[in-house]
């Protein structure tokens, strides 16, 4: 049971943070008001989705995002 919290736990900090991350290298690039409340929804949404599943199912989604944006 501690085993299972502590895993979520920390894949919970590590969505957060890396969500935070990933903003401010967006919003160095772009820094339109729309795109960034944009990217605001997706990382919050993104953080969640990391926080009630596995997270390396949704960091696999936005690592096709992220090279089909920058590659289209």
């Amino acid at each position: 049971m501690f085993h299972r919290f502590s895993t979520i736990f920390f894949d919970l900090l590590l969505c957060y943070f890396g969500s935070f991350f990933f903003f401010f290298f967006f919003n160095f690039f772009f820094r339109t008001l729309l795109f960034r409340i944009f990217l605001r929804i997706f990382f919050t949404l993104y953080t969640f989705l990391c926080f009630f599943h596995q997270s390396f199912l949704f960091f696999c989604i936005y690592l096709g995002f992220y090279f089909t944006f920058f590659f289209s």
